[in-house]
C-alpha cells in the first residue's frame, strides 16, 4: 500500500519546536565549562555569604558588649567616686562567661578592672592586665587614633591582640569610648575574651543554627593550619573550599566546604544532571514527535483507506443492483419469450442479490465487531452440510462466470461447534476471493477433510498468489497487497479480516499456501467438538 506523505505542515511545527531545544542543548555541551565555573562562582558566594553572617553575628555580639561598657563608664568625673562603675563592669564579666576580664582605663593611673571568678582577681594579674593595655596603647597609639576617629563616626572597631602567657591563651579587645559629657583624654574599654569558650558558646551556636547538614564549618588558627581548632564535622578531611578571618579573634580563621563533596565535584554533577535532562528533553520530544508523525500518517492513511473503501463497495454494490434492475425491467415488460434465457435471468438476479446480500453483511459484521456488539450462536453442527449449502447457492455464479469447480468432502465428520451463519460468511469470503483473483485459470477446489482432533475447510485456487511476505498483512483489515492486478479489482479489503475474526471466535485459526503465481489454498481449522469441551 502507498503512503499518502505527511502533513508538511505538522513536519514544519515539529522542527520549529525542535530546533531551538536542540540548538540550547549543544550550546550547554559546548559551554560545559563555563557552566562548571558559573556554578562553582555561585556556590563561593553563597559560602562567603555564610562565613560574612557568622562574622557579622560575633561583631554584633561585641558591640553589645561595648555599649554596656559604654554605659558603665562615668560621665561626671566631678563626683565620679560616687558612681558605682565597677559593679556594672563586674555585672557584664558576670553575665558573660566568655568574657575572662574587663577593663575601663580613665588614665595612666586610673582603672576600673573587673575578673571572671575562675581567673581570680589578684595584684599580679591586675597589674599584667595594666601593663598589657599600657603598653598596647602606648605601641598601637597610630591604630587606636584611627580606632577613635572611626568611633566619632559611628564606628567601633577593636585593636585585637593575640595575648598568651602562663595563665592566659585569650584575645584582648581595646577600644575608644567615647562620652559626650568627657572633657579630659580618651577613655579605653578593653575586654579580655576566652578564645575556647567564645568559639564554643558563640562561633559554635551560630554554626548549629545556619547549618542543616549541608556544610562542613569549623575554626582552625591561623599559625596552626593542620590543627582544627573546632569543628561541626568530627574529623573533617579534604580542603575547606573557603576561609576568612573571624573578626573579633583575628588569629583564628573561620572555615566552609561543602558536605560529602567538594565544589569542584558539585558543579560538574550538576552540569551532568542538567545536560541528562537536556538529553531526557530531547528524546521525549523525538519520541513525542515520531509518534506524532505516525498518527498524522495513520490518520491520513486511513483517511485514504475510507475513501477507497466507498468507492470501491459503491462500485461493487452498483454492478448487482443494475443488473437486477435490468433483468427485472426486462421481464416486466415480458420482451422474453424463451423459458430457458428467463431462468437464466432468474439465476443471475438471485446470484446477484447473494453477491450483494455478501457485500451488506461484510460492512454491517465489520461494524459491530468494531463496536463489539456482534453475537455468535454456536451449536453443534455439520460443517460439510454448511459447505454444500454454500456451493449450491453459489452454483449459478460459478457456472455464469466459467469456474470449474472441484470437491472433496468427507462424509461422516465429528460434529463441530459454529455459528452456522458466520461460518457460511467466511466460507463465501474465500470463495468470493478466489473467483476474483483467479485471472485466466478459472478452477477452484473445495475439500473438508478429518486431520487428527481437527476439521479442515480448504479452498484452493490457481490465481495470481500471494507473496509470502504478504501472507501475515491480508489479514489486516482494509489492507490489500500491493499488485497492479489486485489494485484493479475492485474490494473492501475486509474480507479476509472477517474470516480471520470468526475463526478466532470459534477457536479455530485460518491457514495460508500460497506463491506469487502458482494459487492460493486458504485453510479453515476447526476444532471437533469433543476435544473443545464443548
Amino acid at each position: 500500500m502507498k503512503k499518502r506523505p505527511v502533513n508538511k505542515f505538522v513536519l514544519i511545527i515539529i522542527f520549529m519546536l525542535f530546533i531551538p531545544i536542540l540548538t540550547y542543548t549543544v550550546y550547554q555541551f559546548l559551554q560545559g565549562d563555563e557552566n562548571e565555573q558559573l556554578i562553582i562562582s555561585i556556590y563561593d558566594r553563597q559560602l562567603e555569604s555564610i562565613l560574612f553572617s557568622i562574622n557579622q553575628h560575633c561583631w554584633d555580639i561585641f558591640n553589645n558588649w561595648q555599649s554596656e561598657m559604654t554605659s558603665a563608664a562615668p560621665i561626671d568625673f566631678d563626683n565620679f567616686m560616687q558612681l558605682h562603675y565597677q559593679s556594672k563592669v563586674q555585672d557584664l564579666i558576670d553575665a558573660q562567661p566568655v568574657i575572662a576580664g574587663g577593663l575601663l582605663r580613665f588614665s595612666a593611673e586610673y582603672y576600673v578592672i573587673g575578673f571572671d571568678a575562675a581567673l581570680g582577681s589578684s595584684n599580679s594579674i591586675r597589674r599584667e592586665l595594666i601593663q598589657k593595655v599600657n603598653s598596647v596603647i602606648s605601641e598601637e597609639g597610630e591604630a587606636l587614633e584611627r580606632a577613635s576617629r572611626l568611633a566619632k563616626e559611628g564606628y567601633i572597631k577593636p585593636l585585637a591582640v593575640h595575648w598568651v602567657t602562663n595563665k592566659f591563651d585569650d584575645t584582648l579587645l581595646l577600644f575608644p569610648i567615647l562620652k559626650s559629657g568627657l572633657t579630659g583624654g580618651v577613655i579605653y574599654g578593653a575586654l579580655l575574651i576566652d578564645n575556647q569558650a567564645f568559639i564554643e558558646r558563640i562561633v559554635a551556636r551560630r554554626f548549629a543554627s545556619m547549618n542543616e547538614g549541608e556544610f562542613v564549618l569549623a575554626v582552625q588558627k591561623n599559625n596552626m593550619k593542620d590543627f582544627v581548632y573546632y569543628s561541626t564535622e568530627t574529623q573533617p578531611e579534604g580542603p575547606f573550599e573557603q576561609s576568612s578571618d573571624l573578626w573579633i579573634l583575628p588569629d583564628m580563621a573561620l572555615k566552609i566546604k561543602m558536605a560529602g563533596t567538594t565544589l569542584d565535584r558539585l558543579s560538574k554533577n550538576r552540569t551532568r544532571k542538567n545536560l541528562i535532562l537536556l538529553l531526557a528533553v530531547n528524546i521525549v520530544f523525538l519520541i513525542g514527535s515520531t509518534y506524532v508523525v505516525r498518527n498524522v500518517s495513520k490518520e491520513m492513511e486511513l483517511a485514504k483507506i475510507k475513501s477507497n473503501l466507498v468507492a470501491n463497495v459503491s462500485h461493487e454494490i452498483r454492478t448487482p443492483i443494475a443488473l437486477i434492475r435490468l433483468y427485472a425491467e426486462t421481464l416486466q415488460m415480458g420482451r422474453l419469450k424463451d423459458e430457458k434465457k428467463k431462468n437464466k435471468y432468474y439465476k443471475t438476479m438471485l446470484a446477484e442479490s447473494i453477491h450483494l446480500t455478501q457485500l451488506i453483511n461484510n460492512m454491517l459484521d465489520f461494524a459491530k465487531i468494531e463496536s463489539r456488539k456482534k453475537e455468535y450462536r454456536k451449536s453443534p453442527n455439520d460443517l460439510g452440510a454448511l459447505t454444500h449449502q454454500v456451493l449450491d447457492m453459489y452454483h449459478h455464479n460459478f457456472e455464469q462466470k466459467g469456474f470449474k469447480i472441484e470437491t472433496d468432502l468427507d462424509d461422516e465428520l465429528p460434529l463441530v461447534n459454529l455459528d452456522p451463519e458466520a461460518i457460511m460468511q467466511a466460507l463465501v469470503n474465500l470463495l468470493d476471493n478466489a473467483m476474483k483473483y483467479s485471472a485466466d485459470n478459472k478452477y477452484i477446489g473445495v475439500t473438508l477433510k478429518k486431520r487428527n482432533e481437527t476439521v479442515v475447510l480448504s479452498v484452493k485456487d490457481k490465481g495470481i498468489g500471494i507473496a509470502e511476505s504478504e501472507h501475515n498483512k491480508i489479514f489486516q483489515k482494509f489492507y490489500r497487497v500491493g499488485d497492479s492486478l489486485v489494485h484493479t479489482t475492485k474490494g473492501s479489503g475486509l474480507g479476509l479480516a472477517l474470516v480471520e475474526h470468526i475463526m478466532k471466535v470459534h477457536d479455530g485459526k485460518v491457514n495460508i499456501e500460497s506463491a506469487m503465481g502458482h494459487g492460493s489454498t486458504f485453510s479453515l481449522i476447526f476444532p471437533i467438538i469433543n476435544n473443545s469441551g464443548a
